[in-house]
């Protein structure tokens, strides 16, 4: 599973144009179909602004040639949960 994000101004373009940040999870899965795993990624948008937007997505090579991947079925994404800390 990936899962990349990046942290847009107001005027910035959701183009695929703007830096982002990756990160990757790998889990090892069973045979045991419909178990659910959990992946949790910590972002840092300390640079950021109020009003800015924070764009991410899911994806996964689930391709024959990627040896990290061998499970032989889809995923579910079912849940996200964003939370945050914030100063003052």
């Amino acid at each position: 599973m990936e899962f990349e994000f990046a942290v847009l101004s107001p005027t910035d373009l959701l183009d695929g144009t703007k830096a982002t940040t990756s990160f990757s999870s790998i889990s090892s899965v069973s045979s045991n179909q419909y178990k659910p795993f959990v992946s949790t990624f910590s972002l840092s948008i300390a640079n950021s602004l109020p009003g800015d937007k924070i764009a991410y997505r899911y994806s996964r090579d689930a391709r024959g040639s990627n040896a990290d991947d061998t499970l032989a079925a889809n995923i579910a994404i079912v849940r996200t949960r964003m939370t945050g800390v914030f100063w003052r």
